[in-house]
């Protein structure tokens, strides 16, 4: 019996040494991985085949697909700009089709759609077309069709992001999706793409984002994105997003503006403090290596020219949406007299630290340390460790106090070029000023002081204390504090006279 039952395991056996030609099964990592569905349908339509030919629901089926970020922008890559106008038919299909389905119910198809014309126009971005606004618009929509499409596009991104039933993800999406079309290309005037924006009035989109604290880690692309409408084509004609904001006189819209741009205000404000603080526990290593790099501060301009950090420290790199907030408040005081009259106003605590302390906000944009320290003010300490309400003008104070007093390197001098632009509009207005030198109101104001060989009774990166006394004196000290600081053989003649 039991040779009958080897014998027959024997013959089951035979077959499969016969089936695999006497060999083992390959591991599933020799084999290689199959191209999926969405990888393969890319790849037809880049070789100049049209897989959607005759195929009803080919386009629900696709968007249902995961999509290939990286696969996708391949494709676009390999395509140089006179291959791109010759597969202009199909990518044309792709671009009508996809943006179609930002109206459609399912939330997958939406996201992935959001998704896929993000990379499709972000690679097509890349390339240098001989005539970039005609070529460009003529290869995603064709032009005859472009105005209907985009328009219909911008209105769809509006739906997706005011809608209560859209999740944090897909806004942020939609968000992205607006910002890649304003920043087509780097000359905000010569990218046709806006004026699709401006016919399509998306102010109020942008100020339900702002005034929705859920919503806080957008805020920062909200306001970069509300600057570059603002300056489309502002010497030509006269901008319409511009006379919205001179116009704003909703209250609860322009308290959530003030709002959003103290909290960022403060978190640059904790940005820089974590940076001086880590320069100042490198000890006498770090003040010899400083006194011989400022020997060098052209080298170090020409550095930080190329988008790489200077000598460290305050002034080594800007902090994540520093000139977003810098242009924006310059945008809004400047347009918005209404605006002024909330400089002042006390900022809670609580609302601060919903708002900047969101969890969804990312490392690159949030506070290194806790509200508590974000919020407090020194009274002679080394850090910041009182919990205090602020307000914004002493938030933008302090601001000004760390920019200015480092201006070595390209984007450190237009940022103070800017803030003093800011401090002149502000001084200019009649409410403001007589803020500014009220004797009955004390708003603490902290003032960052960079330590130097003729200022040698300072802490290197501690925050000079606070007394009671009028906004006035801070202000003095702020630009008294910057001609010290910033005392060279090449004098910056133009930030003196912005100063004096």
């Amino acid at each position: 019996m039991m040779k009958e039952e080897t014998a027959l395991s024997g013959a089951e056996a035979a077959p499969l040494k016969v089936a695999t030609g006497g060999k083992a099964p390959r591991r599933q990592s020799e084999i290689g991985q199959l191209k999926s569905k969405f990888c393969s349908i890319y790849e037809a339509f880049f070789k100049g085949d049209n897989p959607s030919t005759g195929q009803t629901n080919f386009w629900e089926e696709l968007l249902l697909c995961k999509v290939n970020v990286a696969f996708l922008e391949k494709c676009l890559a390999q395509q140089s700009e006179e291959q791109l106008m010759v597969l202009k038919d199909n990518i044309n299909s792709i671009f009508f089709h996809v943006s179609c389905m930002l109206q459609n119910d399912n939330h997958i198809r939406v996201a992935n759609a959001l998704q896929t014309l993000t990379v499709l126009l972000r690679g097509i971005f890349k390339k240098k077309f001989q005539n970039f606004g005609f070529d460009v618009i003529n290869l995603i929509a064709g032009f005859d069709n472009a105005e209907a499409c985009f328009k219909e596009i911008v209105q769809s991104i509006q739906a997706i992001i005011v809608s209560p039933l859209s999740a944090f993800a897909m806004k942020t999406l939609a968000l992205k999706l607006l910002m890649v079309l304003a920043t087509a290309n780097c000359n905000i005037n010569q990218n046709a793409l806006l004026e699709y924006l401006v016919t399509s009035d998306v102010f109020p989109t942008l100020l339900t984002v702002l005034s929705d604290s859920s919503l806080a880690v957008l805020t920062t692309d909200v306001l970069v994105l509300l600057c570059i409408l603002i300056n489309y084509q502002k010497y030509s004609a006269p901008s319409h997003y511009a006379k919205q904001l001179a116009e704003l006189e909703n209250e609860v819209a322009l308290n959530s503006l003030g709002t959003v741009l103290a909290v960022k205000c403060i978190s640059c404000n904790n940005d820089f403090q974590s940076r001086a603080e880590a320069t100042k526990s490198r000890g006498l290593l770090s003040s010899i290596t400083s006194m011989v790099g400022s020997m060098f501060a052209s080298s170090s301009a020409a550095a930080g020219a190329d988008g790489e950090p200077g000598l460290g420290g305050v002034g080594s790199a800007p902090p994540a949406g520093c000139g977003a907030v810098l242009m924006a408040l310059y945008e809004v005081v400047h347009l918005n007299r209404n605006f002024v009259t909330l400089l002042t106003h006390t900022l809670p605590g609580s609302l601060a630290a919903s708002v900047s302390n969101s969890p969804l906000m990312p490392s690159a944009v949030s506070p290194s340390a806790s509200t508590q320290s974000l919020l407090s003010v020194d009274s002679g300490s080394e850090h910041l460790k009182h919990a205090t309400p602020v307000n914004l003008i002493s938030a933008f104070f302090t601001l000004s106090s760390f920019v200015v007093q480092d201006i070595r390197t390209p984007w450190a001098s237009q940022h103070a070029h800017l803030c003093f632009i800011i401090l002149t509009c502000v001084t200019e207005d009649i409410y403001a000023n007589s803020f500014l030198y009220d004797q009955t109101k004390h708003v603490p104001v902290s003032l960052y002081k960079r330590p130097t060989r003729h200022r040698r009774g300072a802490v290197p990166t501690s925050i000079s204390s606070n007394v009671s006394q009028p906004l006035a004196c801070s202000l003095f000290g702020l630009l008294i504090s910057f001609m010290e600081s910033n005392l060279k053989k090449n004098l910056p003649v133009q930030l003196y006279s912005r100063c004096m």
